[in-house]
């Protein structure tokens, strides 16, 4: 029985109309506590795009203006309500956000941006520098994107991420140093590769496939170095050929090519009736 189609409408404001207020907030985990508000800006046109606590003093937020225009990250301290602005993207056209914020224990923060015309990975100088000393070392460069940071470790000295390094057509998993250095693929069959890494970054789950390979899952170490496989998609099983497509029959059975036989849908309906 066919399903009605039902009709809902909802208001969208107009372009270079006033966008909804906003408000953060932050409420220490305890009965009656009460919220200490942040303040997000003279302008109450904005997104607040995202939030990422820095440590348990310190929380920064993303403002973006409503055009889209402008992308700042901003710190603030809780203690004393002092903010700085950590980093300040600016596009003729639209700033894209990302999700690679990543803060380093020595103070220094990772940082995406297109800048240069690609979205690329920056380190930024330690904590401590005013703003305007701030610098954005690249970590990465070229005529390509990084897609998405996909762990990194201090320890280790590394990041890994997702890019289109190699070929536009494909997505492939990389590492980089975090001291700067040559760019290291891991992901070494042509194709769409998707990482998940463990927590602590030692091993990773690969889901990828190919314009002629069907979706693989495979484990691997930080390092590229296989582990396991842990579905596998074999073509060169035997698939029916064009010859075994079922021939026209009497009502009531289907003859194959192959002299098997299966029972019309209507036969098995009267056999459970």
């Amino acid at each position: 029985m066919p399903i009605a189609p039902t009709w809902s409408s909802s208001a969208i404001r107009p372009p270079a109309t006033a966008t909804s207020s906003c408000a953060l907030g932050v409420v220490a985990p305890r009965a009656n506590a009460k919220p200490q508000w942040i303040d997000l800006g003279p302008g109450q046109d904005i997104y607040l795009a995202r939030v990422d606590w820095r440590d348990p003093q310190r929380l920064t937020f993303q403002r973006q203006s409503r055009d889209q225009k402008t992308l700042e990250l901003v710190e603030a301290t809780l203690a004393t309500g002092a903010q700085r602005i950590l980093a300040t993207e600016t596009s003729k056209t639209r700033v894209p956000l990302h999700d690679s914020l990543r803060f380093l224990p020595d103070g220094r923060f990772l940082w995406s941006s297109e800048r240069s015309g690609f979205q690329h990975l920056y380190l930024t100088s330690e904590d401590g520098a005013t703003p305007a000393r701030i610098t954005f070392v690249p970590l990465t460069s070229g005529d390509w994107v990084v897609d998405e940071v996909l762990a990194l470790d201090p320890q280790a000295g590394h990041i890994w991420f997702s890019g289109t390094k190699d070929s536009p057509l494909e997505k492939h998993i990389y590492r980089v140093p975090l001291g700067g250095g040559a760019i290291e693929r891991l992901s070494q069959p042509a194709g769409t590769h998707a990482a998940s890494f463990a927590r602590n970054a030692t091993v990773y789950v690969d889901s990828w496939s190919g314009t002629g390979t069907p979706p693989q899952i495979e484990l691997f170490r930080n390092d590229g170095t296989k582990l396991a496989t842990l579905l596998r998609n074999d073509l060169t099983r035997r698939r029916p050929s064009l010859r075994e497509v079922p021939r026209r029959a009497a009502p009531g059975r289907v003859r194959h090519a192959h002299r098997r036989r299966w029972p019309h849908p209507a036969a098995l309906q009267r056999d459970q009736a």
